[in-house]
């Protein structure tokens, strides 16, 4: 692989992992309304479905490329539904009052990383465009899921270490905020489910 072709392949990644999707906002989101320490069960949950989800396409792409397709195109309607669920709960959602003590939990996390449709179409182009044509090997493929993986987790905790920088404004701003957060996951579910 050429210097120049690995500075595109981590512009790519990079772009991919920090840009606005799911994941990203939710993390944002859950740590200005839980805080930090207590969206970390949820944190780590992202973090725990980006490496299976990036092992899963891997592991598809690399075996039974002819068949993803088909697997994908379900997933596509499905993720983009729950996506679309996620940014209806985050628009109409209430303040905590002080008293309530719900915590973000790490199924939560998983779930929604298992359903990111962002992520399995972000490791499928990286196979596709990058790692299979100049790594070929299928352990140096392997071994590349954890870079891969390892990014992902770095946007959710950076998008997750900004909302609990924002807690005061948040307070301030609940119904703006959670209006434009929703309106950042109506926008990722469209553009899951017609294109």
């Amino acid at each position: 692989m050429t210097i120049t072709l690995l500075g595109t392949m981590l512009s790519y990644m990079i772009a991919t992992a920090f840009t606005p999707g799911p994941a990203n906002i939710l993390a944002l989101n859950l740590a200005i309304v839980y805080g930090r320490k207590n969206s970390a069960p949820f944190i780590k949950g992202l973090c725990c479905g980006h490496f299976c989800v990036t092992y899963i396409c891997i592991i598809a792409v690399y075996a039974v490329n002819t068949y993803l397709s088909s697997v994908f195109g379900v997933l596509k309607y499905v993720g983009g539904l729950y996506v679309g669920y996620l940014a209806l709960h985050t628009i109409f959602s209430k303040p905590l009052s002080e008293t309530e003590n719900k915590t973000p939990a790490f199924g939560t996390g998983l779930s929604l990383q298992l359903l990111n449709v962002k992520i399995f179409l972000y490791v499928i182009t990286l196979m596709s465009a990058y790692l299979i044509p100049y790594l070929g090997s299928f352990p140096k493929i392997m071994l590349s899921g954890i870079g891969i993986a390892g990014l992902g987790c770095i946007a959710n905790i950076t998008w997750s270490v900004c909302g609990d920088k924002m807690q005061n404004i948040f307070k301030k701003y609940y119904r703006q905020i959670n209006l434009v957060l929703g309106i950042f996951l109506l926008y990722c579910a469209v553009k899951i489910l017609i294109g």
